[in-house]
């Protein structure tokens, strides 16, 4: 996961994470404790992406340093290193 630039503020996290189905790319808000999520705030961003397999799964996000927009989101090979780069 990683926080929002505005975390302070807006309490948002982006995780990526792996379901029975596909993998996910989701924003998220911190109660405003910042103890815990609010689970009624679970926005996926992106779904649908490949789960072929049930090894190869890490995945990482991170806010990109010239857009603060943006996000990177890197996977793991699902199982086949082929289109990896991809």
């Amino acid at each position: 996961f990683v926080l929002d630039r505005d975390y302070a503020l807006n309490r948002y996290l982006y995780l990526v994470y792996t379901t029975t189905g596909d993998q996910r790319v989701v924003r998220a808000r911190a109660r405003a404790d910042f103890l815990s999520l609010d689970p009624d705030s679970l926005e996926v961003l992106l779904g649908g992406l490949p789960r072929n397999v049930t090894f190869h799964k890490a995945g990482d996000v991170q806010i990109s340093p010239a857009d603060p927009t943006a996000l990177y989101v890197a996977l793991g090979d699902d199982g086949d290193r082929a289109p990896v780069q991809n």
